[in-house]
């Protein structure tokens, strides 16, 4: 591959790469801390408990 081609090359791509870190920026990497009020309500999880009481 010459200079030219590579130029042409990252012209093309970069647009592309620039929508996908865009993109990516607007996820949210804010992680919720799961509502444990199922796990406890459950049956087996009670069972367990109160074998270990």
């Amino acid at each position: 591959m010459n200079s030219a081609s590579i130029e042409q090359l990252v012209a093309i791509i970069t647009p592309r790469i620039r929508l996908v870190l865009d993109s990516a920026e607007t996820i949210s990497n804010e992680f919720q801390k799961p509502s444990t009020d199922n796990v406890v309500n459950d049956p087996s999880v009670q069972r367990l408990l109160r074998a270990c009481s």
